[in-house]
């Protein structure tokens, strides 16, 4: 049985977590469809404000979107570079161990010889 969810679910999950976070809970996923009829009826004024605040949350979620690819970014980079590390040091110890043993051998040869 599989748990994996689709991008598009994932997607509504971020983005209702971030509707919340940013104190917009009118904005998720499962209030939209009703958000024209709730406010029927309301002045321009008041949908010019709501209209401005729903911009600004937006400009939010936008902003906070980024630092978390630029903090996956970081994280995936240092991953990515402490395991090259990891191998160059893997590798050279593996050549080092080669050198010695070359070494000798070498030896060994001489001293038979």
């Amino acid at each position: 049985m599989s748990t994996e969810i689709s991008i598009e679910e994932r997607g509504a999950q971020i983005y209702d977590e971030l509707m919340d976070y940013l104190g917009a809970p009118e904005l998720k996923t499962a209030n939209l469809a009703s958000l024209k009829e709730e406010h029927e009826g309301e002045s321009p004024i008041d949908q010019a404000a709501r209209f401005e605040k729903y911009d600004a949350v937006f400009a939010e979620a936008e902003r906070l979107i980024e630092l978390r690819k630029l903090g996956q970014d970081i994280a995936i980079h240092d991953f990515l570079n402490d395991k090259r590390s990891e191998v160059l040091e893997h590798e050279a110890g593996e050549r080092d161990e080669d050198v010695s043993k070359a070494e000798q051998e070498l030896e060994s040869f001489d001293d038979a010889v």
